[in-house]
């Protein structure tokens, strides 16, 4: 989840963001003006414009990945190398036999065990995405 906060004149605007996908974004505005609301909705359809995934619907695999070694690997999202990464997660199989599920954001990832999915799953949500460097990065060439 990302939240915007834009202060103009007294007038405080909260933006959130639900849930992005390929096609369709879900957007919660608070605020305390209707100028600042048409305001956020122009400035959210331009940003989602820019914004895709890196392969729509993301990436299926069966590679197993470590959590060190995944962490590793969304740390890596961070310098630019791959594009402007906004998000990306996914639920994938285990070394260890079980599953990972994961969520990163630029500076914060988040790395869990979780239930079994029928394969594993990962999306990178951004601009300017290299999506070559991106499935070597994963493994999913």
């Amino acid at each position: 989840m990302t939240s915007i906060t834009t202060t103009t004149t007294s007038m405080t605007m909260s933006i959130i963001t639900i849930m992005t996908s390929m096609t369709s974004t879900s957007i919660t505005i608070t605020t305390t003006s209707t100028a600042c609301a048409a305001a956020a909705i122009t400035t959210i359809t331009t940003a989602t414009t820019r914004t895709r995934c890196s392969s729509p619907g993301g990436k299926e695999t069966v590679r197993k990945f470590g959590e060190d070694e995944l962490s590793a690997m969304l740390s890596k999202l961070d310098g630019g190398e791959y594009g402007v990464v906004l998000r990306a997660k996914g639920i994938v199989p285990c070394t260890d036999g079980g599953w990972i599920h994961f969520d990163y954001t630029p500076g914060e990832q988040d790395i869990r065990t979780g239930a079994a999915d029928y394969t594993g799953r990962l999306c990178v949500i951004g601009s300017k995405l290299v999506d070559e460097k991106l499935a070597s990065l994963f493994g999913v060439a």
